[in-house]
């Protein structure tokens, strides 16, 4: 007898005998499937959350951005006609859901408007 075949003989009396499709040293209903399958779930799970941590990013980014138009808007609503406009209400108007955007779009037109009837009634 060789080297080999005296191994597999001590780690079949020390084992018992081999069992096909399950695994040893991994536990009772361990299978090379169930393996698989753990693996692959741990690989989607690390892509969902490199994915969430990307999203959440670029929404920080969105909402940096969004603040800073809505602070060009509001210097620029304020020199077009620094007298005539209501910081509280411009603000309020700004700070709005997205579903209110088009009632505070009309707002703003609203105040542009008057503003305008304003100048040129001077």
């Amino acid at each position: 007898m060789n080297n080999e075949e005296t191994n597999a003989e001590a780690f079949q009396a020390v084992f018992g005998k081999e069992h096909p499709g399950s695994m040893r040293c991994f536990g009772k209903g361990v299978t090379q499937t169930s393996l698989k399958q753990k693996e692959e779930i741990v690989a989607l799970r690390k892509i969902h959350s490199e994915e969430v941590l990307l999203l959440n990013e670029k929404m920080h980014n969105m909402e940096n951005s969004l603040n800073k138009l809505k602070g060009v808007l509001k210097t620029m609503l304020q020199q077009s006609n620094p007298a005539g406009i209501d910081i509280e209400s411009l603000e309020d108007m700004l700070g709005s859901s997205p579903g209110d955007a088009n009632s505070a779009q009309k707002k703003v037109l609203d105040i542009l408007e008057a503003n305008e009837e304003v100048d040129d009634g001077l």
